[in-house]
Parts: C-alpha cells; structure tokens; sequence
C-alpha cells in the first residue's frame, strides 16, 4: 500500500507541477517573445503533449486510488471522495483535450487572419472579414473555456492532494 500511495501523490504532483509550469512559464513566455501568430503555433505543437501527460497522470492517480480502495479492509470515505475528485479532474482533462483545444486550433489561422499585419498565414485561407471576426470570438470563448478547465483541474488538484497527503497522517 505505501507504494501505491507515493505512485498518487507522485501522479496528482506531476501534474500540479506541469500545470503550473505551464501556465505561468511557458505560456507566459512563449507569448512575450514571440509574434502572436507564431507564438500561437508553437503553442499548437506543445498543448496536445501537455494534456496527453495530463491525461496520464490522471489515469494513473484514479487507477491508483482504486487498488487503494480494492486493498483497503473498510470504505474509507477519503479515499472515496479523492477518487472523485480525480475523476472529475481526468474528465475536464480529456474534454480539453479532445474537445476544446482541437476546436481552438482548427479556427486559430481564421481568427488571426485580422490580426496579422506583417506576417503571413501558413496557408491561404478563404475567410472574408465577417468569418474572421466569427472564428475570432469564437477561439476566444473556447480559449477562455480551456483556462477555466485548467483552473478547474489544478484546484481540483489541489484539494485531492491536500486531502490525501492529510489523510496519509491518520493511517
């Protein structure tokens, strides 16, 4: 069992770390020292990679809590409601992942196709300026939507951490 319970707190930490790594250095970064429509496709190279390693560590921490619920002698209502809580964390993981962010980076070329000044579009498109201006608000909820999952997941995350790791004191 103490393997099992340093493999989730070893899982739900990577993946805290890799979200806040993420969202306040590589993001951020990228961003700042790049132009907007380049920056916005190196993006695209690393966000699939980053739910992927998201999205593993989430099935290892759930598949973990549940041999620690199959192991243990009684239902422990802590192991229970950490289950849950990463169960719900993977599912706003995988709905980022094969939802949103796939959605966002089909219209990323029509939303920057106003924006871009100097620097051309990877590939012709045939957008008029009304389908440019659609994509673009529409990018930008599903871009806010994406933020508010990761902010979901990291919270979420952190509670699930914070409420195992104390219960470890009580066993």
């Amino acid at each position: 069992m103490g393997f099992l319970r340093w493999l989730l707190l070893l899982s739900l930490a990577a993946w805290i770390g890799a979200i806040l790594f993420f969202s306040t250095v590589v993001a951020p970064l990228t961003f700042q020292h790049f132009p907007k429509p380049m920056a916005a496709e190196i993006a695209g190279l690393y966000l699939p990679r980053y739910y992927l390693f998201g999205s593993v560590c989430g099935i290892v921490a759930l598949v973990t809590i549940l041999l620690l619920q199959a192991l243990a002698k009684r239902t422990d209502v802590g192991i229970v409601l950490t289950m849950l809580l990463i169960a719900v964390m993977l599912g706003a993981n995988l709905y980022a992942s094969m939802v949103v962010q796939p959605k966002a980076h089909s219209l990323r070329p029509h939303a920057d196709a106003t924006a871009m000044t100097t620097a051309p579009a990877p590939e012709p498109l045939a957008t008029t300026p009304a389908i440019a201006a659609e994509s673009s608000a529409e990018f930008k909820q599903l871009h806010r939507l994406a933020m508010q999952l990761n902010t979901a997941v990291l919270l979420l995350g952190l509670v699930a951490l914070g409420f195992f790791s104390s219960r470890l004191r009580l066993s």
